[in-house]
């Protein structure tokens, strides 16, 4: 048994809890479709789907790696940051070479220093990863704001570039099967190997992880580094989606991925989670902002609507923690 796994009676009765959470969410997403299909003519159809699924792509795919961040017993509130650090590192690097390839790259490689950052200032030196991630989110923004003088940066030039994030490949949008790949990708790691097990375990007992011989301050490092490159490549793909670069994107985008995850089943004290559910979570806010936006909601009743789901996420995971304590 892992450290940190529960007794197999109660192991299987969190593992009913979930399969829940996951049949419940997936009731919610086709009473939500039913409804607008109801009230507007034009959601029950194949472009707008798609239309959906490019909307949650670049939010989806950072939710589906803050799905190990949580279950890790983690934090990150740096995302937003760190996704516009992402896009405007891929449009000053394909201002200089014009190669997609290059440029997403150098996202990424943004992304590892950004997660080296939150790691050094969390499983180093101990600050709160509340904290920590905050502080960062602050100063990587500032710090994009000065360098690009809060310009955006215009992509229209670059084709290859703009493809990645518009193209499409056999009729289906290349950001929607970038999403689908990563969710499939981040699920076979943590179903099928070493790293997702230890991230359970992680989740469920840092001491017990340690004891048992697991070097726990790399697998934090090696998470948080994840969690910022799945987000400055979530922010390069933005930038080709948008054709621009803009210093002030993604503000606020990291609750809405908080509150994706934590609706899909993840707990917030970590441990429990799937990132099954999470795509699921996704999918319901998706569907909702869509179906708001075809019936011509306002922005501030979208805002509202998006706080009621976050306190709701919130209010679930409470009830499924004191639930799972008296397992």
């Amino acid at each position: 048994m892992l450290p940190g796994d529960a007794p197999p009676s109660k192991r299987a009765r969190v593992m009913l809890t979930a399969s829940s959470d996951i049949i419940g969410l997936a009731v919610a997403i086709a009473l939500a479709i039913i409804v607008f299909s109801i009230a507007s003519p034009y959601f029950f159809d194949i472009k707008n789907f798609y239309n959906i699924g490019r909307a949650v792509a670049v939010y989806g795919i950072v939710a589906a790696v803050s799905t190990i961040v949580l279950v890790s017993g983690g934090l990150d509130i740096s995302l937003s940051a760190v996704m516009a650090l992402g896009g405007i590192v891929a449009a000053q690097v394909i201002g200089i070479v014009d190669s997609a390839p290059l440029a997403v790259l150098a996202a990424v490689i943004a992304g590892v220093l950004a997660g080296l950052l939150n790691a050094l200032l969390i499983v180093k030196i101990g600050i709160n990863p509340l904290i920590a991630t905050i502080g960062t989110q602050f100063a990587i923004r500032g710090a994009i704001f000065m360098w690009t003088g809060s310009v955006p940066i215009s992509l229209f030039t670059h084709s290859g570039f703009l493809a990645f994030g518009n193209g499409y490949v056999a009729g289906v949008p290349s950001a929607v099967l970038l999403l689908l790949a990563i969710f499939v990708l981040v699920w076979l790691v943590m179903r099928f190997t070493r790293f997702g097990s230890r991230v359970y375990a992680l989740g469920g007992s840092e001491t017990a992880t340690a004891l048992s011989g697991i070097p726990v301050a790399r697998l934090r490092t090696i998470i948080y580094a994840l969690s910022a490159c799945s987000a400055t490549f979530a922010g390069a793909l933005l930038a080709s989606v948008n054709n621009a670069a803009y210093p002030n994107v993604g503000i606020g985008a990291e609750l809405t991925i908080l509150a994706a995850v934590i609706l899909g089943g993840t707990a917030l004290t970590g441990g429990r989670g799937t990132v099954v559910g999470t795509f699921l979570g996704v999918l319901l806010l998706g569907v909702l902002a869509n179906g708001l936006n075809l019936l011509g909601a306002r922005a501030e009743v979208q805002m509202f609507v998006q706080g009621v789901v976050l306190i709701l996420a919130v209010t679930i995971d409470e009830f499924r923690r004191r639930r799972s304590g008296a397992l």
